[in-house]
């Protein structure tokens, strides 16, 4: 049976690594981003609009950052709830997390997975911790 919601598993991090190329192209790439703050939802969606449409968020080498897909969850501040994030290419889309589920969403306030082009932890990193306040 199809389902267009994932399970809640998947955005546990591989076993493996959370960061590093383990894709058949090695240019493409995998950052997974872990934040323990709530973030401003303005701030978030204007940071996920500027990284996924305008593409003007650029990593390290001048290179603007390709992000492929993107999964995860996230709190904002000054709300109780938690929410699924999923994107592919330039599309995204936000879904709450319903409320029997969010024990499973305890020790973090965010965690996003990244894969594409020119990723640059550091740069996502900054970039999120600046949604952090107003």
């Amino acid at each position: 049976m199809y389902s267009s919601n994932p399970p809640l598993d998947t955005f546990e991090p591989p076993n493996s690594t959370l960061n590093g190329a383990s894709h058949l192209d090695d240019r493409i790439t995998t950052v997974t981003i872990e934040l323990s703050e709530p973030v401003v939802r303005k701030s978030f969606e204007n940071f996920i609009e500027n990284l996924l449409w305008e593409k003007n968020i650029s990593s390290t080498d001048g290179e603007p950052i390709i992000v492929m897909r993107l999964k995860g969850f996230v709190r904002f501040l000054g709300d109780d709830s938690v929410f699924t994030i999923q994107g592919v290419n330039e599309l995204y889309d936000l879904t709450i997390v319903p409320k029997a589920h969010l024990d499973r969403f305890r020790s973090q306030a965010l965690r996003l997975i990244f894969i594409g082009r020119n990723l640059c932890s550091s740069t996502l990193y900054n970039a999120l911790q600046e949604c952090i306040t107003v």
